[in-house]
């Protein structure tokens, strides 16, 4: 997640544009950047999409697939980053590229707590029997935590349902795999899964089951597309600037590339895998003419294919490494499987690809990452903020300032109500500790947004925008009692007012005066009840009870008003 400074001048490698400095060494999102024929061989590789489907690999056709209602309604969902990087926790979810060198700072960090990388990598938190040296212990329960091996070994998918449907979500995706492209899932097409290693169950499938039969949509996160590379090294010499360069191979030594994991599959069979593999699919060689981009590519959607074909998604969330046009062949391809599988499933359920920047101009859900659009849309769109500080999206203990939580429910709130009015939703993101429980801080967060959601949620749920969506700031972060966002529901017009008033007992809302065209003829402050009003030239005032009348918890307060519609 989140964009970094790119070196430019590699033929793999694709600007961004937003710089972050970490260490004395900038960062990249990256992407892979194929030649024109590496994409067709890529597509080439799997099964053609039938011509008589009902999508086909084109705009024009995926374009049938509209934004389904059902996330148009939602308003509220939540997403999570969980995975080996939860157990580094060293700096954020890019903590493979940076303990292996991109960051020299982070990866002295990594040594001085864990040792030298070849007698403990990045993959080996997935053995229980293995961790920190003394002094990493020490950090570890300095930050006011533990280190914990990427086990799962008390996650209760059924428990983390119950918390995210008392929250107020109405749907839920997860991280199948992030940049490190480590599997979350009983996978047929890469042997790096949580069922061969680590946790030794599939966590997609176990809460893909919890969470459905808590009545939730479910969703599935692949950030996978920016591994090709991932670990190709930005590396400095010298100041940030002229000394950076990129590395060939990997310049960090010592490290583990060369050696082997082992595991036994459920048939008692026993595999033994080159590290290398994992770590460098940029390396690889194969035989069938084919280059290591090729089949990258090919992985890539092979990975989506079987995920699709396995837990019926009711989202296939994408982060930015898909966005360049240049991967629209694959792309295209991808989401006319998926549009035409859900027509075979049971109910036939609407199902949608959130991405970035456009990535899908046609048939897609828009998705907005830390911010979000400055007007009412006409399709539903879904707007990303985090629970988790700094750059970091993960459970991450040894961060310094990205360590630790956004503990103001408020400020969701807000969120929520803001986005609602202007077609959107706000998808939450939260992160799991390695073990498969949750930090309070977060459970108390969530629980709060469920309790604001628990008395306001006829002013969120299933609305749509008014005829303009704000009144006063028009800022994401407005908080006073002058400033009101509008949502519609049904024959009711809900004026959400932002901040509770301080030294008077009225609010006003300038929308709804006498001239404005709306003859209102009842107002209830929902948490209470009936308001007294009067319809006057300057606007709509409202006669308030006492804030302590209402019930908590008191974030924004939203009044339904009849006769405005």
């Amino acid at each position: 997640m989140g964009w970094r400074r790119v070196r430019i001048g590699s033929a793999r490698w694709l600007a961004a544009v937003v710089v972050l400095s970490l260490g004395g060494v900038a960062q990249a999102q990256n992407w892979p950047k194929p030649t024109p024929a590496e994409v067709s061989a890529a597509v080439a590789l799997s099964g053609a999409i039938p011509t008589d489907a009902n999508y086909q690999p084109n705009w024009e056709s995926l374009s049938k697939n509209g934004v389904p209602k059902w996330i148009a309604e939602a308003r509220f969902g939540i997403m999570m980053h969980w995975g080996l990087y939860s157990s580094t926790s060293t700096h954020n979810e890019w903590d493979l590229k940076y303990i292996y060198g991109a960051n020299p700072g982070i990866a002295r960090q990594f040594t001085t707590n864990f040792g030298p990388r070849d007698k403990f990598g990045y993959l080996d938190v997935l053995d229980p029997t293995m961790g920190p040296n003394e002094t990493g212990l020490a950090a570890y329960k300095a930050a006011g935590g533990s280190y914990e091996p990427f086990t799962a070994s008390k996650f209760d998918p059924a428990a983390w349902a119950a918390l995210f449907k008392e929250s107020g979500a109405k749907y839920v995706t997860m991280s199948a795999q992030h940049h490190d492209n480590f599997a979350l899932w009983d996978s047929q097409v890469t042997p790096f899964n949580t069922q061969n290693f680590g946790p030794h169950r599939d966590l997609i499938g176990d809460l893909c089951t919890a969470v459905r039969a808590d009545g939730l949509k479910f969703g599935i996160q692949n950030h996978g597309i920016e591994n090709y590379d991932f670990v190709a090294q930005f590396i400095s010499s010298g100041p940030v600037g002229p000394g950076i360069k990129y590395g060939t191979g990997n310049l960090v030594t010592p490290n583990d590339f060369d050696k082997t994991l082992t595991y036994t599959d459920k048939d008692h069979v026993t595999h033994t895998l080159k590290r290398s593999d994992y770590y460098r699919p940029d390396l690889k060689t194969y035989t069938d003419g084919n280059d290591a981009m090729t089949h990258f590519l090919d992985d890539w959607y092979k990975r989506n294919v079987e995920m699709i074909d396995k837990y019926h998604p009711d989202l296939l969330y994408f982060d930015n490494g898909i966005n360049p046009r240049f991967l629209d062949p694959l792309k295209q391809k991808l989401a006319a499987y998926y549009f035409n599988q859900a027509l075979t499933w049971d109910g036939k359920p609407q199902v949608t690809i959130a991405a970035k920047a456009r990535a899908y101009p046609s048939g897609g859900t828009e998705d907005y990452e830390k911010t979000m659009p400055k007007e009412i849309q006409a399709a539903g769109f879904q707007s990303e903020e985090t629970l988790t500080n700094g750059s970091a999206w993960d459970y991450t203990l040894l961060g310094g300032k990205n360590s630790g939580f956004n503990t103001n429910a408020g400020t969701f709130v807000h969120d929520i109500a803001h986005l609602s009015a202007m077609n959107g939703n706000l998808i939450l993101n939260i992160s799991p500790r390695p073990d498969g429980t949750f930090p309070d801080q977060e459970v108390k967060v969530l629980k709060e947004i469920g309790a604001w959601l628990a008395v306001n949620g006829n002013a969120i749920y299933g609305t749509h925008p008014w005829i303009r969506f704000a009144e006063g700031s028009t800022s994401a972060g407005a908080h006073t009692s002058s400033d009101f966002r509008f949502t519609v529901n049904g024959t009711k017009l809900y004026a959400i007012m932002m901040g509770w008033p301080s030294g008077t007992a009225t609010a006003t809302i300038q929308s709804l005066g006498q001239t404005s065209g709306h003859s209102v003829r009842g107002v209830n402050l929902l948490g209470f009840g009936k308001v007294s009003f009067s319809q006057e030239a300057n606007g709509l005032r409202i006669t308030l009870p006492k804030q302590s009348e209402l019930a908590d918890p008191n974030y924004a307060y939203a009044f339904e008003i009849d006769g405005a519609i």
